[in-house]
């Protein structure tokens, strides 16, 4: 029976100390079935084989030794789980099973040759191999009974059994079988009750294997029901923060949201919300939930703070950072240690590779966070870090309709006149707007002359103007942008060695924004934005928009310049209109009188009154004045006009003339 159970479980499963039992059992069985065979025979005197059953005996009786040897090792295995000590044991006890057979074979036929009617019970060879048996199950017994548990007293009880059967049979053996009749039968059947005992051992591990498989199925099941359980959980506060985060596009409500969702949820004390900024590269403090007065919000802002150190090394690292607050002479975060704070957990806000910030936790435990909330954790930190992304992209959208706004709006200043200098003071006035900037002025450049005027300007004291056209021996910004044709951004003129020294000195700016207008012979005007503030960073969006704005005042300028110029066109055609019809009429007709008074004053006689003759010259002399005028005016009005001058200018012409 014990043979078929080993045998079928070694069938469903690879059981290494099955195969053992198989082999035990198996030998057992064997020996068994010879003993059965032989007691038949000599009940019955069937298959008389005469000598040759002596073979039979030593046989029999290595088969026993080995069933023993191997059905202790399996068990000692099966007890013990030690396989190392379990095949040292079955090494020793087959060598010297297979050795004492081999000497057996070779001297028991002999000296029963030698020697009819002699039983090999009676020989020293059946001897040694009970003494040897003896001493493998006494062996097996000492490695067992010090170990504890029923298993093992169990089965050294059912060893004790062969043990004790062992030792009959050296009684009988010693007392040379005197008492055979009675010891024998009593060695049989102690050797009889040792089965049942290993078959209530062996059947009472596989019950017991079956119970712990059972409750270990059960325990996965739980397992399994307590992770649907935190799974629905975490998609249930996943699903609500996600719903949360999506109602806004407004970055403060945003991150308030997110920590007021996360911090009970992950049953935390602190939570900070630490953004980085794209271009600068610096982490800013965005939002925070906790029991923060304003000296510890004043702290996490700056360098030294625990709280942005893990925030930093879990953007440096792109994965969750957890440190425990063992030494807490390590900071001086004044909120950790009045909340008792165990542990900081970080994670980065990370977005298809590009990280936005860093969300930071504080808990009173040491481990806060298992596997799965671990997993929440990274999960939400996504969900922040496109709502922030969303956030911003609002933001830019926003500031790009405003700035679009202004820019139509200006463009339609721009479009609504065709004077220059409103047109200038509308770029100057605009671009300043754009930008968010204090200060700005077109300069002209007459490179001839190697002279610098500012043609318009806003937000410029008189002084600064004065001394941003002053003639500088150099001019390398003015040279760049007219050879390169690009803007120049400086955001700081101290570090820039384009700037002039005597602009570094005495002009209350810090950064600059340098862009050529441009004209149909190139660039003769150039625009200058400056700004008062120390940590101002032109981006490429605020170059581009003013680079945009100006292409759009460039061409106003140009319809400006060509309007004028079609007006002087008009106003000359006129002016030859007007002197042609001045000579074909009026010049004309004057000519006519000075002829007609000129033929009256010789029709009248020489005698003729003096006083008449004095008129008419007065006359004549009156129509020749009238006639230089209008050819006077019929050559300046054929002239090409000049533009008016300044009042400053007619008062320096009036001064030379009367020098």
């Amino acid at each position: 029976v014990l043979l078929v159970i080993s045998w079928l479980r070694q069938r469903d499963q690879d059981l290494p100390r099955e195969k053992l039992l198989i082999w035990g059992f198996g030998f057992a069985l064997t020996r068994e079935l010879i003993m059965l065979g032989l007691t038949i025979r000599k009940i019955t005197g069937f298959l008389d084989f005469g000598g040759e059953d002596i073979y039979f005996h030593p046989l029999e009786q290595g088969l026993e030794m080995t069933s023993v040897v191997v059905v202790a090792g399996g068990f000692l295995r099966f007890a013990l789980q030690n396989e190392r000590l379990s095949r040292a044991y079955l090494r020793f006890g087959i060598s010297t099973t297979i050795l004492t057979m081999v000497v057996t074979f070779i001297t028991w036929p002999r000296f029963a040759f030698a020697n009819p009617g002699s039983h090999f019970n009676e020989t020293p060879e059946s001897l040694v191999f009970h003494i040897l048996s003896f001493c493998l199950i006494t062996a097996a017994i000492f490695i067992l009974i010090w170990e504890r548990g029923w298993l093992q007293k169990v089965v050294s009880l059912a060893l004790g059994f062969l043990f004790i059967s062992e030792a009959l049979l050296l009684l009988s053996y010693t007392s040379h079988n005197e008492y055979s009749c009675v010891l024998c039968p009593v060695s049989n059947a102690f050797h009889i009750m040792a089965i049942p005992i290993f078959g209530f051992v062996y059947l009472k591990e596989m019950a017991i294997e079956k119970k712990k498989a059972e409750d270990k199925l059960q325990n996965y099941r739980n397992h399994l029901e307590e992770l649907v359980h935190e799974r629905t959980a975490m998609l249930v506060a996943q699903n609500g923060i996600a719903d949360s985060l999506s109602q806004s596009l407004d970055l403060e409500t945003i991150l308030n949201l997110a920590l007021d969702k996360i911090i009970p949820v992950l049953s935390m004390e602190l939570g900070l919300v630490f953004l980085l900024d794209r271009q600068q590269k610096v982490l800013t403090l965005g939002s925070y939930r906790g029991r923060l007065s304003q000296d510890d919000v004043e702290l996490c802002i700056k360098e030294e703070c625990i709280l942005e150190k893990i925030a930093i090394k879990a953007i440096d690292e792109k994965q969750i950072i957890i440190q425990n607050l063992s030494n807490r002479s390590q900071h001086k975060y004044t909120h950790i240690e009045r909340e008792k704070i165990k542990s900081l957990i970080s994670a980065p806000l990370n977005l298809k590779n590009r990280i936005v910030g860093a969300l930071t936790l504080g808990s009173k435990i040491t481990n806060p966070l298992n596997e799965t909330n671990l997993e929440l954790l990274g999960a939400v930190c996504h969900q922040i870090a496109m709502a922030v992304e969303n956030a911003h992209l609002f933001q830019e959208v926003e500031i790009w309709a405003k700035e679009l706004s202004t820019l139509h709006k200006a463009s339609v200043k721009l479009g609504s006149t065709l004077d220059q200098e409103q047109i200038h003071q509308e770029i100057v006035t605009q671009s300043a707007k754009l930008t968010g900037c204090q200060m700005a002025c077109i300069i002209h450049w007459e490179e001839q002359n190697d002279r610098l005027e500012i043609i318009s300007s806003t937000g410029i004291k008189p002084g600064t103007e004065d001394l941003l056209s002053r003639n500088f021996p150099a001019y390398s910004l003015l040279d760049e942008l007219c050879t390169t044709g690009n803007s120049i951004a400086i955001n700081d003129i101290q570090q820039d060695p384009r700037v002039p020294e005597a602009w570094k000195r005495a002009l209350d700016f810090r950064s600059l924004l340098c862009a050529p207008i441009w004209g149909i012979n190139g660039p003769t005007e150039f625009l200058f934005i400056m700004d008062q503030r120390e940590n101002k960073t032109w981006h490429a969006k605020d170059v581009e928009l003013v680079e945009s704005f100006i292409s759009q005042a460039a061409g106003a300028l140009e319809n400006a310049n060509l309007t004028k110029q079609l007006e002087w066109a008009a106003a000359l055609e006129e002016r030859q209109r007007i002197a042609a019809n001045i000579h074909d009429g009026v010049a004309q007709i004057i000519n006519l009188i000075g002829l007609k008074v000129d033929q009256t004053v010789e029709l009248i006689p020489s005698e003729s009154d003096v006083k008449l003759l004095d008129a008419l010259g007065n006359i004549r002399e009156i129509v020749g004045q009238a006639s230089i005028e209008v050819r006077k005016s019929i050559t300046s009005l054929q002239k090409t006009p000049q533009p008016r001058k300044s009042l400053q200018e007619i008062i320096t012409s009036l001064a030379e003339k009367q020098s």
